[in-house]
């Protein structure tokens, strides 16, 4: 049996594919995004052409619907349909066959209906991917706390040491808890160990 296609597209083949399936929540932000590239476009042409604005406009408008396409079938393929009509029905409107009240029933339809429960022919469930996706990046995140407590116990124990050992050269009262309680980094001690022995020296002030 052959192997299923997996959704692992990456860039911007992630949007501009016809292969592997996509969601309805993913369906409908591919077209907001594929809005947004086609409006920011259409204002750039007409900062340079300001005179063609109508060509500009018809551009803008037929390079959405060819990268609506890539949507499309991605989301007939996640209802587990065959996705080859949608271009046959795409020509059908732009040459005027009056095709347009059924594409909007059918833009519709895939943005309503909920896909395919599991694997089938075209990939792996989106809806699942999605799932799978933000539980690895729970994940993340938490290990990502413990990493971030665990070095800032480790910066405030460096910190007790440090002012215990101030304190101590300095013949200040120590009022920490004593440093032989604590988990000894000795490249801190050995910093502060040659100014001890300095201050005893000078002052005959031993500290015990």
């Amino acid at each position: 049996m052959a192997d299923r296609p997996v959704n692992n597209h990456k860039g911007i083949a992630k949007f501009l594919t016809y292969k592997g399936r996509i969601s309805r929540k993913q369906f409908m932000i591919y077209h907001l995004y594929a809005f947004v590239v086609c409006i920011t476009l259409l204002n750039l042409f007409l900062l340079a052409f300001p005179a063609w604005k109508l060509e500009a406009l018809k551009g803008a408008v037929g390079l959405f619907c060819l990268i609506s396409l890539f949507f499309w079938a991605r989301r007939a393929h996640d209802l587990g349909w065959d996705a080859r009509f949608i271009p046959v029905l795409a020509a059908h409107v732009v040459i005027g066959q009056g095709l347009q009240f059924l594409t909007g029933g059918l833009f519709m339809y895939l943005l309503m209906q909920p896909g395919h429960v599991g694997v089938n022919a075209f990939g792996e469930d989106p809806v699942e991917e999605e799932r799978e996706s933000l539980k690895r990046k729970r994940e993340e995140f938490r290990e990502f706390k413990k990493k971030r407590e665990a070095f800032r116990e480790k910066v405030r124990r460096e910190q007790e040491k440090r002012e215990y050992w101030k304190d101590a050269i300095s013949g200040e009262p120590i009022d920490v808890e004593p440093v032989e309680n604590k988990p000894v980094d000795h490249r801190v001690v050995e910093e502060y160990t040659e100014e001890l022995r300095k201050h005893q020296e000078e002052t005959g002030h031993h500290i015990h």
